[in-house]
């Protein structure tokens, strides 16, 4: 399953987010992303390959407050 996070802290690393979703699962690619506009990091999608664990990391992760930013996390669309 493919996770969109939003509103990630701009000095966050993959290492970070690796870490952060590890923690309920299996984690294969990370795609840190920025706005164009602003030139910083602000987004990533995680891809977890099993469903359920996704699915708990979006519930316990969504809201948590990382470096000062909460995190939007739901399942990507893309």
């Amino acid at each position: 399953m493919k996770i969109y996070v939003e509103n990630i802290p701009s000095n966050a690393s993959e290492q970070q987010m690796r870490k952060e979703f590890n923690k309920y699962g299996i984690v294969g690619d990370i795609k840190m992303n920025s706005n164009y506009l602003e030139d910083k990091i602000n987004f990533c999608f995680i891809d977890m390959p099993f469903e359920n664990q996704a699915i708990i990391a979006v519930r316990e992760l969504h809201g948590k407050v990382l470096d000062g930013c909460a995190l939007k996390i739901k399942e990507s669309v893309i």
